[in-house]
């Protein structure tokens, strides 16, 4: 059995690959498309001791590509610009900025990107989607997939970070979670990134990039996080596992409950009880959390989920408080690793 699901993990992964992943010595179509742009473009520009961020946006405004600046950098963007050219490509222009400036730009996921000359020199890391387990499931395929075929415009300017993952999520209509460990004064975080007609990959993968993060999809969400967080994990139980070898038909019911129920919710700074205990009440599902368990009273949960299976956000939920849960009696059970591994072997 365990044979059969690697075998089927598998093939998730390479079906998913193969329509959406473009060769390693072929560009894009997005890519291809902004390389032509910037040779057919004219434009005509005049810069007297102005910011060179402001000159990037007014490139960005005349040629219609998203020209992004590379935000782990804070010198060269304070400097000025003094230039005027007439009826000259995109492309040149762009340079005639960049260069005296020892910056460079590359084409990477349909936007210009703009660092330091040496940064681009060694090439830029291509970042594209990556599942956080090694059992891929449907729901991460259709997922993986609206996030490629999904475009969005966003201006983001020193935008709170909680709030510009909002909006993605609000106009991408996917579950996007931040990380909240591994962000870094997440309330003081900000964001600047405009953008305009992007894969909603593109745009998950700069802002994360602004917040020195990356992210994958796992549990059929976008999470936000570090490298080593994302990098898929062995295979975990799954959604719900019965404490018995024969479960009842009760239980049965319930597993059912748990992967094809469907909830939405919005918890902020939410005390853990009433936050366990609004998801039973939505999926109308019977939860016990274990007496001999100590659970910290004084956490709380910060979780938005946009039409995601119960079992799901209740998975999320345990993960953010290190607790697991398993099915007994017709019930959810919640208890610490160590208690649910216990159970599972008896």
């Amino acid at each position: 059995m365990k044979t059969i699901r690697w075998m089927i993990a598998g093939a998730l992964v390479l079906c998913v690959s193969s329509a959406f992943a473009q060769p390693r010595r072929r560009e894009s179509l997005a890519d291809r498309k902004v390389r032509k742009r910037l040779e057919d473009t004219r434009v005509s520009v005049s810069f007297d001791k102005v910011p060179v961020r402001d000159v990037l946006n007014s490139l960005q405004a005349r040629g219609g590509v998203n020209i992004v600046p590379d935000r782990r950098l804070d010198g060269p963007w304070k400097k000025t610009v003094t230039l005027a050219l007439r009826n000259v490509s995109l492309k040149d222009a762009l340079r005639a900025v960049t260069v005296p400036m020892a910056l460079d730009y590359a084409v990477r996921d349909g936007v210009v990107f703009v660092s330091e000359a040496r940064t681009v020199a060694a090439g830029l890391k291509r970042r594209t989607p990556t599942f956080g387990t090694y059992v891929v499931t449907r729901r991460d395929c259709e997922l993986f997939a609206k996030l490629a075929d999904t475009n969005v415009s966003v201006t983001f300017d020193k935008t709170p970070t909680l709030e510009a993952v909002e909006t993605l999520h609000t106009l991408g209509h996917v579950p996007i979670v931040p990380d909240r460990s591994k962000l870094i004064e997440p309330a003081q975080r900000t964001v600047s990134l405009k953008l305009k007609d992007v894969p909603l990959a593109t745009a998950i993968t700069l802002l994360a990039e602004q917040l020195d993060l990356t992210w994958c999809i796992r549990y059929s969400i976008v999470l936000i996080s570090t490298e080593a967080e994302c990098r898929p994990s062995p295979p975990i139980p799954e959604p719900a596992v019965y404490a018995a070898n024969t479960p009842t038909a009760k239980d049965i019911r319930l597993k059912h409950t748990l992967d094809e129920t469907e909830v939405s919710f919005t918890f902020n700074e939410r005390p853990v009880d009433e936050a366990w205990q609004a998801l039973a009440a939505m999926a109308k599902i019977p939860v016990v959390r274990d007496p001999e368990a100590t659970f910290p009273k004084d956490r709380t949960v910060t979780l938005k989920l946009t039409a995601v299976p119960v079992g799901i956000a209740f998975r999320l939920l345990a993960d953010q408080l290190d607790r697991q849960y398993i099915i007994t009696g017709g019930k959810l059970f919640i208890s610490t690793p160590e208690r649910i591994g216990e159970m599972i072997e008896k």
